[in-house]
Order: C-alpha cells, then structure tokens, then sequence
C-alpha cells in the first residue's frame, strides 16, 4: 500500500501517482499487480506540520491489521490518474489477508518532499534467532510496562500526557556533533529528569 499527501489539488496528486507509478515501472514491478492509494486528509484536514505523522499511524495500522482504508470521498477519479496502471485508488475500505510494506509520501510546496518505506515487523523477526526473538520480547514486555505505568500517572495527574521540552538534549558545544554523529544517542537523567547527552 501506499499513503500519499493527498492535496486533492490537480499538480500534487497527478504528481504523486506519476512518481508512484514510475518508481514501480523501474523497479520490475507486474504491471496489473496495483497499489492501493490511501489518501487520509479527506478525513483528517491538513494539521499544521504533522501531516506525515498522521500518515504513519495510518501506515502502521494498516501493516497491523491487513485493512486498507477506502477514500471516502473518491467518487470521481480524474480520468488523467487511469494512465498511472499502479495506482489504484479505492472509495471502500478492503481487508487483505496482509500487507507486507507501506510507501508514506509526503510531496510538500517548493518540491520539498520525503519518502518513508515501513516494512512489516515479521519480516525482521524472520532474521531473528530463537534466543534473540525472547530478548527482543524481555525488552517489549518491559516497554508495555513502562507506557501503561507513564499513561496510568497521566490520568491521575501526576504529570502531563505531552511534557513539552524548553531546550533541546544537548548543549550548542554538542550541537554539531550529535548531528554528524550517526550513533548519537541521549540517555535519561533521573534527577533531572530529561534526555542528555
């Protein structure tokens, strides 16, 4: 499946199902063998800078559960979107038996733009060796624990659900560094309480 930034304007989604479509032609794919298109700001409107956020929750439910949501409101697909043969825009919602990866697209004004590929998690636990998949369990369950505790103090007040940050985790000596360094990774200060490095 695919997300797309769905503007709903002529220029962005003739653009986006023209790069969908050519990316697919280069990469072999059958032709025939359609990708379902979701568009989500029918739905959702267009939020103020988290638009491709919007779009990943939708990706990872997507992969979760199988379902591809119809667009509700493509009533009426402009004959110009038939001569892009990968792209299938679906006004129903279709229940697949699963999905192995999403393609999120985000085309924004001024040709700024990103992709994001989301494969499906079973295809990494596949690489997974029997003592590694238990692990890798270990640490989600301690995860699960976490969030339900970090939630539960939400609702009793202990804390904001959203506890906004008034500077970043590292100092301007460790600004440019942390960025050009791929492996830079902030740890948790108990007393403080934030991300340092």
């Amino acid at each position: 499946m695919t997300s797309f930034h769905g503007t709903g304007t002529v220029a962005n989604d003739k653009n986006e199902s023209d790069i969908l479509n050519s990316q697919l032609h280069k990469l072999g794919r059958t032709p025939g063998h359609t990708v379902p298109v979701v568009c989500q700001k029918w739905l959702t409107g267009h939020p103020k800078g988290a638009a491709a956020s919007f779009m990943l929750n939708g990706v990872l439910q997507s992969l979760r559960t199988g379902l591809v949501p119809g667009n509700r409101n493509a009533d009426n697909i402009d004959k110009a979107m038939e001569e892009f043969g990968y792209a299938l825009y679906l006004s129903k919602s279709i229940q697949t038996p699963g999905i192995k990866a999403g393609l999120l697209k985000s085309f924004g004004f001024g040709q700024v733009g990103a992709e994001l590929l989301v494969v499906h998690a079973d295809y990494l636990f596949a690489t997974l060796t029997q003592e590694q998949l238990e692990q890798y369990n270990v640490k989600l369950q301690q995860r699960d624990v976490k969030a339900s505790r970090y939630w539960q103090d939400t609702l009793v007040g202990s804390h904001p659900f959203v506890q906004v940050k008034s500077h970043p985790p590292y100092t301007a000596a460790q600004e440019k560094s942390v960025y050009l360094d791929p492996l830079a990774r902030a740890k948790y200060d108990k007393v403080s309480g934030e991300y340092k490095f």
